[in-house]
Protein backbone atom coordinates (compact mmCIF):
# COMPACT_ATOMS: atom_id res chain seq x y z
CA UNK A 1 0.00 0.00 0.00
CA UNK A 2 1.72 3.29 -1.01
CA UNK A 3 1.76 6.05 1.77
CA UNK A 4 -0.88 8.32 -0.10
CA UNK A 5 -3.76 5.22 -0.44
CA UNK A 6 -2.76 5.06 3.54
CA UNK A 7 -3.50 8.91 3.96
CA UNK A 8 -7.18 8.16 2.18
CA UNK A 9 -7.62 5.23 4.01
CA UNK A 10 -7.01 7.41 6.99
CA UNK A 11 -9.08 10.31 6.10
CA UNK A 12 -11.96 8.17 4.94
CA UNK A 13 -12.28 6.60 8.61
CA UNK A 14 -12.16 9.78 10.55
CA UNK A 15 -14.73 11.55 8.58
CA UNK A 16 -16.71 8.13 8.96
CA UNK A 17 -16.27 7.95 13.02
CA UNK A 18 -16.94 12.06 12.99
CA UNK A 19 -21.24 11.30 13.03
CA UNK A 20 -20.30 9.61 16.11
CA UNK A 21 -17.97 11.51 18.20
CA UNK A 22 -20.96 14.14 17.66
CA UNK A 23 -23.76 11.51 19.02
CA UNK A 24 -21.29 11.36 22.32
CA UNK A 25 -20.66 15.11 22.81
CA UNK A 26 -24.82 15.38 22.87
CA UNK A 27 -24.86 12.80 24.98
CA UNK A 28 -22.18 14.28 27.08
CA UNK A 29 -23.19 17.83 27.35
CA UNK A 30 -26.14 17.59 29.66
CA UNK A 31 -24.06 15.79 32.57
CA UNK A 32 -21.37 18.45 32.18
CA UNK A 33 -23.90 21.18 32.35
CA UNK A 34 -25.04 19.45 35.95
CA UNK A 35 -21.93 19.34 37.12
CA UNK A 36 -21.06 23.05 36.41
CA UNK A 37 -24.83 24.00 37.99
CA UNK A 38 -23.80 21.91 41.30
CA UNK A 39 -20.32 22.87 41.71
CA UNK A 40 -19.01 23.61 45.13
CA UNK A 41 -17.27 26.83 45.08
CA UNK A 42 -14.62 25.75 47.45
CA UNK A 43 -13.83 23.11 44.61
CA UNK A 44 -13.07 26.02 42.26
CA UNK A 45 -9.22 26.02 41.14
CA UNK A 46 -6.61 28.52 41.21
CA UNK A 47 -6.99 29.03 37.40
CA UNK A 48 -10.30 30.74 38.08
CA UNK A 49 -9.83 32.51 41.94
CA UNK A 50 -6.05 33.01 41.35
CA UNK A 51 -2.83 31.42 42.84
CA UNK A 52 -2.41 32.07 46.54
CA UNK A 53 0.94 33.22 46.16
CA UNK A 54 2.57 35.38 43.30
CA UNK A 55 5.91 36.79 43.06
CA UNK A 56 6.82 39.62 45.50
CA UNK A 57 3.77 39.15 47.35
CA UNK A 58 4.11 40.43 51.01
CA UNK A 59 2.38 36.88 52.38
CA UNK A 60 0.38 35.08 52.64
CA UNK A 61 -0.07 34.74 56.32
CA UNK A 62 -2.36 32.57 58.21
CA UNK A 63 -4.23 34.71 60.17
CA UNK A 64 -4.27 32.90 63.57
CA UNK A 65 -0.48 32.00 63.49
CA UNK A 66 0.56 35.88 61.81
CA UNK A 67 2.70 38.02 64.35
CA UNK A 68 1.59 41.26 65.78
CA UNK A 69 3.90 43.00 63.47
CA UNK A 70 2.76 41.17 60.33
CA UNK A 71 -1.16 41.99 60.98
CA UNK A 72 -0.15 45.37 62.07
CA UNK A 73 1.68 46.56 58.79
CA UNK A 74 -1.75 45.17 57.13
CA UNK A 75 -4.08 46.69 58.73
CA UNK A 76 -2.82 49.81 59.55
CA UNK A 77 -2.29 50.52 56.33
CA UNK A 78 -5.12 48.75 54.36
CA UNK A 79 -7.98 47.75 57.21
CA UNK A 80 -8.70 50.72 59.93
CA UNK A 81 -12.03 50.49 61.02
CA UNK A 82 -13.92 52.87 58.45
CA UNK A 83 -12.28 49.84 56.06
CA UNK A 84 -13.88 47.03 57.69
CA UNK A 85 -17.49 49.12 57.84
CA UNK A 86 -17.14 50.43 54.47
CA UNK A 87 -17.10 53.89 55.07
CA UNK A 88 -13.97 54.34 52.93
CA UNK A 89 -10.80 52.61 52.30
CA UNK A 90 -7.95 53.19 54.37
CA UNK A 91 -5.23 54.22 51.31
CA UNK A 92 -7.67 54.24 48.14
CA UNK A 93 -10.97 56.42 48.55
CA UNK A 94 -13.49 53.13 47.94
CA UNK A 95 -12.72 50.06 50.86
CA UNK A 96 -12.81 47.21 48.03
CA UNK A 97 -9.04 47.75 47.15
CA UNK A 98 -8.04 47.94 50.62
CA UNK A 99 -10.06 44.38 51.63
CA UNK A 100 -8.72 43.08 48.55
CA UNK A 101 -5.15 43.33 49.50
CA UNK A 102 -5.98 42.49 53.09
CA UNK A 103 -7.45 39.25 51.93
CA UNK A 104 -3.96 38.24 49.72
CA UNK A 105 -1.97 39.06 52.76
CA UNK A 106 -4.21 36.82 55.18
CA UNK A 107 -7.21 34.75 52.89
CA UNK A 108 -8.34 33.45 56.58
CA UNK A 109 -8.81 36.97 57.85
CA UNK A 110 -12.25 36.60 59.32
CA UNK A 111 -13.39 40.10 59.61
CA UNK A 112 -12.14 41.29 56.22
CA UNK A 113 -14.07 38.59 54.93
CA UNK A 114 -16.97 39.88 56.47
CA UNK A 115 -16.36 43.12 54.76
CA UNK A 116 -16.02 41.87 51.29
CA UNK A 117 -19.49 40.02 51.75
CA UNK A 118 -21.40 42.95 52.74
CA UNK A 119 -19.75 44.72 50.17
CA UNK A 120 -20.77 42.44 47.30
CA UNK A 121 -24.19 42.56 48.70
CA UNK A 122 -24.37 46.04 49.08
CA UNK A 123 -23.43 46.65 45.70
CA UNK A 124 -25.57 44.18 44.18
CA UNK A 125 -22.93 42.53 42.11
CA UNK A 126 -20.49 39.49 42.24
CA UNK A 127 -17.72 41.82 41.35
CA UNK A 128 -18.21 45.23 41.68
CA UNK A 129 -16.24 47.34 39.32
CA UNK A 130 -12.88 49.11 41.59
CA UNK A 131 -13.63 46.62 44.29
CA UNK A 132 -12.32 43.63 46.04
CA UNK A 133 -10.98 41.68 42.26
CA UNK A 134 -12.85 38.14 43.27
CA UNK A 135 -16.41 36.74 43.77
CA UNK A 136 -17.14 35.92 47.41
CA UNK A 137 -16.93 32.35 45.99
CA UNK A 138 -13.40 32.67 45.27
CA UNK A 139 -12.64 33.99 48.32
CA UNK A 140 -13.88 31.98 50.12
CA UNK A 141 -12.21 28.85 48.34
CA UNK A 142 -9.26 30.85 48.36
CA UNK A 143 -9.11 30.98 52.32
CA UNK A 144 -10.54 27.29 52.81
CA UNK A 145 -7.69 26.08 50.07
CA UNK A 146 -5.22 27.72 52.39
CA UNK A 147 -6.84 27.25 56.05
CA UNK A 148 -9.47 24.75 55.18
CA UNK A 149 -9.22 23.78 59.76
CA UNK A 150 -10.32 27.28 60.18
CA UNK A 151 -13.58 27.31 62.24
CA UNK A 152 -13.62 31.19 61.89
CA UNK A 153 -13.79 30.89 58.07
CA UNK A 154 -16.74 28.14 58.28
CA UNK A 155 -18.52 30.70 60.47
CA UNK A 156 -18.62 32.91 57.97
CA UNK A 157 -18.93 31.10 54.98
CA UNK A 158 -21.99 29.58 56.74
CA UNK A 159 -23.36 32.73 57.16
CA UNK A 160 -22.42 34.01 53.38
CA UNK A 161 -24.65 30.82 52.61
CA UNK A 162 -27.27 31.83 54.45
CA UNK A 163 -28.33 34.56 53.20
CA UNK A 164 -27.94 33.07 49.93
CA UNK A 165 -30.72 30.22 50.77
CA UNK A 166 -28.28 27.58 51.24
CA UNK A 167 -29.91 26.50 54.27
CA UNK A 168 -28.13 22.26 54.28
CA UNK A 169 -24.88 23.96 53.02
CA UNK A 170 -24.99 26.63 55.77
CA UNK A 171 -25.77 23.93 58.25
CA UNK A 172 -22.44 21.88 57.26
CA UNK A 173 -19.83 24.93 57.38
CA UNK A 174 -21.52 25.58 60.74
CA UNK A 175 -21.16 22.41 61.77
CA UNK A 176 -17.54 22.15 60.78
CA UNK A 177 -17.08 25.08 62.60
CA UNK A 178 -18.38 24.14 65.58
CA UNK A 179 -16.62 21.02 65.76
CA UNK A 180 -13.46 23.37 64.87
CA UNK A 181 -14.51 24.48 68.66
CA UNK A 182 -16.37 27.56 68.15
CA UNK A 183 -19.07 28.38 70.56
CA UNK A 184 -20.39 31.34 71.92
CA UNK A 185 -24.13 33.12 71.97
CA UNK A 186 -23.91 34.41 68.63
CA UNK A 187 -22.63 31.66 66.95
CA UNK A 188 -25.03 29.12 68.23
CA UNK A 189 -28.08 31.70 67.47
CA UNK A 190 -26.60 31.19 63.85
CA UNK A 191 -26.06 27.99 64.06
CA UNK A 192 -30.00 27.60 65.37
CA UNK A 193 -30.88 29.88 62.68
CA UNK A 194 -29.39 27.64 60.04
CA UNK A 195 -30.98 24.40 61.52
CA UNK A 196 -34.87 26.37 61.58
CA UNK A 197 -34.24 27.01 57.71
CA UNK A 198 -33.33 23.95 57.08
CA UNK A 199 -36.72 22.52 59.21
CA UNK A 200 -34.32 21.06 61.48
CA UNK A 201 -36.78 22.34 64.22
CA UNK A 202 -35.63 20.53 67.09
CA UNK A 203 -31.60 21.23 66.86
CA UNK A 204 -32.75 24.77 66.11
CA UNK A 205 -34.52 24.74 69.83
CA UNK A 206 -31.68 23.05 71.06
CA UNK A 207 -29.34 25.81 69.75
CA UNK A 208 -31.82 28.49 71.02
CA UNK A 209 -31.52 27.26 74.57
CA UNK A 210 -27.57 27.34 74.57
CA UNK A 211 -27.65 30.76 72.95
CA UNK A 212 -29.60 32.30 75.82
CA UNK A 213 -27.63 30.63 78.13
CA UNK A 214 -24.17 31.83 76.92
CA UNK A 215 -25.91 35.89 76.93
CA UNK A 216 -27.30 36.39 73.80
CA UNK A 217 -30.33 38.04 74.30
CA UNK A 218 -32.43 38.26 70.75
CA UNK A 219 -35.53 36.49 70.47
CA UNK A 220 -35.56 36.37 66.78
CA UNK A 221 -35.28 32.72 66.60
CA UNK A 222 -37.26 31.84 69.57
CA UNK A 223 -39.96 33.76 67.46
CA UNK A 224 -39.67 32.32 64.49
CA UNK A 225 -39.86 28.64 66.09
CA UNK A 226 -42.84 30.14 68.35
CA UNK A 227 -44.74 31.23 64.44
CA UNK A 228 -43.76 27.88 63.04
CA UNK A 229 -45.51 26.12 66.14
CA UNK A 230 -42.07 24.68 66.89
CA UNK A 231 -41.33 26.00 70.32
CA UNK A 232 -40.73 24.44 73.50
CA UNK A 233 -39.72 26.05 77.10
CA UNK A 234 -36.76 24.42 78.24
CA UNK A 235 -37.15 21.48 81.01
CA UNK A 236 -36.33 23.07 84.24
CA UNK A 237 -32.54 23.07 85.83
CA UNK A 238 -32.12 20.17 88.60
CA UNK A 239 -31.06 21.60 91.17
CA UNK A 240 -27.59 21.37 92.02
CA UNK A 241 -26.39 18.68 94.25
CA UNK A 242 -23.34 19.85 96.93
CA UNK A 243 -20.22 18.46 96.43
CA UNK A 244 -19.19 15.14 98.17
CA UNK A 245 -16.85 16.98 99.94
CA UNK A 246 -18.82 19.68 101.01
CA UNK A 247 -21.51 17.22 102.47
CA UNK A 248 -18.92 15.48 104.98
CA UNK A 249 -18.45 16.92 108.00
CA UNK A 250 -15.20 18.23 109.21
CA UNK A 251 -13.58 15.85 111.27
CA UNK A 252 -10.98 17.89 112.36
CA UNK A 253 -13.53 20.38 113.48
CA UNK A 254 -15.47 18.01 115.18
CA UNK A 255 -12.90 16.48 117.06
CA UNK A 256 -12.02 20.07 118.52
CA UNK A 257 -15.49 20.44 119.51
CA UNK A 258 -15.91 17.12 121.17
CA UNK A 259 -12.28 17.78 122.83
CA UNK A 260 -13.15 18.01 126.98
CA UNK A 261 -11.73 21.16 128.57
CA UNK A 262 -8.55 20.79 130.90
Amino acid sequence: MTMSTRVIRLCTTIASAKPLYVTMWVLLLPIELAIAATEDPTSIDDYRCGRLSSPGQYGPYDYRTATTQQKYLVEAGHFNLNTELLIKGTSTPRPGPDINYTLRVFPNHPRALKSAMELEEREKTKNPPDSTGYSMECWFNRALRFTPDDPEVRLVYGIFLLRQGKNNAAVEQLELARAGGLSSGNFNYNLGLAYFRAKEYEKARVQAYKAKELGFELEGLKNLLTKAGQWRDPPPKAPEQPDADEQKPDESSAEQTAAPKN
